[in-house]
């Protein structure tokens, strides 16, 4: 049975990912040891669904229908960096994101609630809706107090609009972690 690793998420808009990746520029800059994601990369993940059989994706799809139905583009505003976990060494840094009205919040719930029925382990953690910027290797451990401190330093924002929720495959590639839209559902009311 041939399997992909999979998740769905939300693409950034091309403007929004300029601006992210001006950022990640400016904080590359002042904090060594991460491995940045490339901009094209840039996304909000709604559900990491792992290691998933390939014959699965239709239902898959069916259910993130399910999840967009009769919700409209959700307008976020992407600002302040951070990273997780909150205490001991940093492991991810992320910008956050603000949403208006609750359309992304029922868009998770539907998708965690459908994708359960199909055997997929609902969510276990509350939902703290983030764009990953970085991983950070080993050598972050020494460097940890200066990197939370750059992070709370750094003032960013802008907005961007999600219009599609997209299934994606996630594969190691040649120039690092490629990404591969499987399926797409467009959010329209």
């Amino acid at each position: 049975m041939d399997t992909s690793r999979l998740f769905i998420g939300l693409p950034v808009s091309a403007p929004a990912a300029s601006q992210l990746a001006r950022l990640i520029d400016r904080l590359s800059t002042r904090i060594p040891s991460v491995r940045w994601v490339p901009p094209e990369n840039l996304h909000l993940t709604l559900k990491f669904l792992g290691d998933t059989p390939l014959e699965r994706i239709p239902a898959i799809h069916q259910c993130m229908e399910s999840a967009a139905a009769n919700i409209g583009p959700v307008a976020m505003r992407i600002e302040s960096c951070g990273c997780f976990p909150p205490h001991g060494v940093p492991r991810v840094l992320w910008a956050g994101v603000h949403v208006e009205g609750d359309g992304l919040l029922t868009i998770y719930q539907r998708l965690d609630d459908g994708l359960a029925e199909l055997g997929i382990r609902p969510e276990s953690r509350s939902f703290h809706p983030h764009i990953t910027l970085g991983r950070t290797t080993r050598a972050v451990a020494r460097e940890q107090a200066d990197l939370r401190r750059v992070l709370q330093s750094t003032n960013f924002a802008t907005h961007c609009w999600a219009e599609q929720i997209v299934l994606y495959s996630s594969s190691r590639g040649q120039k690092g972690v490629e990404y591969t839209s499987l399926a797409t559902v467009p959010l329209a009311s």
